[in-house]
């Protein structure tokens, strides 16, 4: 959610989906990314990476290693192989289907990233 926030206050016009998925054949997997037109943004992916066999899949397993962040085309992307969607949200800049705390959490978050210092 943090990132759509970034996405809106840069490009306000933005469309963006955020997408939930369930592992095929594994509904206690779950997964969220988000689709900007037709690309899919997935920077939690690489927790595939770290988590026991036991608790994946065969498919999520032979995927491994998972990048820290994909950026694909959804017609290329292999997230639409390892889940069945499951639920989609749109976000438009406001958030007008998003409690308003929780907004403002969002926005505090995104201000203090954006205040850090770089380190060079």
């Amino acid at each position: 959610m943090l990132l759509s926030y970034h996405y809106l206050s840069l490009w306000p016009s933005l469309k963006i989906k955020g997408m939930g998925g369930r592992a095929k054949g594994h509904p206690h997997i779950t997964h969220y990314w988000l689709e900007i037109d037709d690309i899919v943004i997935d920077i939690t992916g690489d927790q595939y990476n770290l988590m026991e066999n036991h608790e994946l899949n065969r498919k999520i397993i032979k995927c491994r290693p998972f990048p820290p962040v994909h950026v694909e085309y959804k017609s290329s992307s292999y997230l639409y192989k390892l889940f069945d969607l499951d639920y989609e949200e749109e976000f438009i800049k406001g958030y007008p289907s998003i409690w308003d705390d929780f907004v403002e959490k969002m926005k505090r978050a995104h201000d203090k990233l954006m205040s850090l210092e770089s380190c060079t």
